[in-house]
């Protein structure tokens, strides 16, 4: 058992205290709080990130559940405690070997799947590929789930796909978790899903069509709804007016996601992703077109971007509690309480 005795951290009201932690298994026993206290090396909750592809040369796709244990080490290391290895649109067997991965993994950081397609829109695809925009299977659920176990499974979903009301249902239904994104989709369509229990929207600004004054569309809906939005703040895929706009109309539905890929982590470097050759240089990845790829920066990055718009407190839920509520793991990780992960 390690007991953190005189700890400055920040609890779940947001505010400093000073107190004593008790941790075994990288559960939190107990945390007496003595005094509140000024954020000097204050300690975090551990940050989640439930939208990542890989980084530091890990790429989810290709991962091993060895690999995901050493990346889920490196991603401690900056202050991410939980994450979902998230998938690409690809062929089926390729995100079962993913979802296999994640079955096996017993790290405790890994918690879940992400599957970012194939359920997509074909105009707003993205850097995805292609060939594997589909409709909507409820029977890739089911086999996710089977490799999956226990952990959590959540698709994005373009609203306007074919059979994305009844595939939205059946995997709410069956205790999996859907986000509305790579889409074009009108305001019925993004509620007929929320309706069925999506409750979140991917990486907003990105990959969706932009607003129109008279049409509205998916993200006036995002904007103006009371579902949860993924927002990668890393000063390129969304810039400081963007990010200010989405506070003033989100305030606190805002879920911070480092969307980083194998690339993130390096300074420069030649990677494949989505079936395309991706360059990384000068903090950005982008194919030879320049059409930007997946991030290659780190949470904690977002965090501090944010923080110049929202305040850092504020920020730090954006990244820990909110993505954690998103993925109905609170109670497990998200803020330093009893019960909780923290790893020191």
């Amino acid at each position: 058992m390690k007991k953190l005795c005189d700890r400055v951290y920040l609890g779940p009201d947001y505010n400093y205290y000073t107190g004593d932690i008790c941790i075994e298994d990288d559960v939190i026993l107990s945390v007496i709080p003595k005094e509140k206290s000024e954020p000097k090396q204050a300690l975090l909750p551990p940050f989640v990130d439930v939208h990542i592809h890989g980084s530091y040369g890990i790429d989810c796709m290709n991962a091993s559940d060895s690999d995901l244990v050493m990346l889920a080490k490196r991603l401690r290391e900056n202050g991410v405690g939980g994450f979902l290895p998230t998938a690409v649109a690809s062929d089926r067997d390729s995100i079962l070997k993913l979802a296999e991965s994640v079955g096996k993994c017993k790290d405790k950081s890994v918690l879940g799947i992400h599957i970012e397609g194939p359920f997509l829109s074909g105009e707003y695809k993205g850097i995805m590929d292609e060939r594997y925009i589909l409709p909507c299977d409820n029977t890739l659920f089911d086999d996710v789930k089977s490799y999956a176990k226990d952990k959590v499974i959540r698709f994005t979903v373009a609203p306007e796909s074919e059979g994305s009301e009844g595939f939205c249902k059946y995997v709410c239904k069956n205790g999996g978790y859907v986000s509305m994104g790579h889409s074009g989709a009108d305001n019925e369509q993004c509620r007929a899903l929320s309706k069925r229990g999506a409750n979140s929207y991917t990486h907003l600004f990105n990959a969706m069509a932009p607003l129109h004054h008279r049409l509205g569309g998916i993200l006036s809906e995002a904007l103006s709804d009371e579902l949860y939005c993924e927002l990668i703040a890393d000063g390129v895929h969304v810039n400081k007016e963007a990010l200010n706009i989405a506070y003033k109309c989100k305030k606190e539905k805002l879920v911070l996601i480092s969307d980083a890929f194998e690339g993130a982590g390096e300074e420069k470097g030649t990677y494949s992703f989505c079936g395309k050759t991706i360059y990384v240089l000068n903090g950005k990845a982008t194919d030879i077109n320049g059409r930007l790829a997946a991030s290659v920066g780190e949470l904690k990055k977002n965090v501090l971007n944010m923080a110049s718009i929202c305040g850092f407190e504020t920020a730090v839920k954006f990244a820990s509690e909110n993505p954690a509520r998103v993925i109905g793991k609170f109670e497990k990780i998200g803020s330093i309480e009893e019960g909780k992960l923290l790893f020191v």
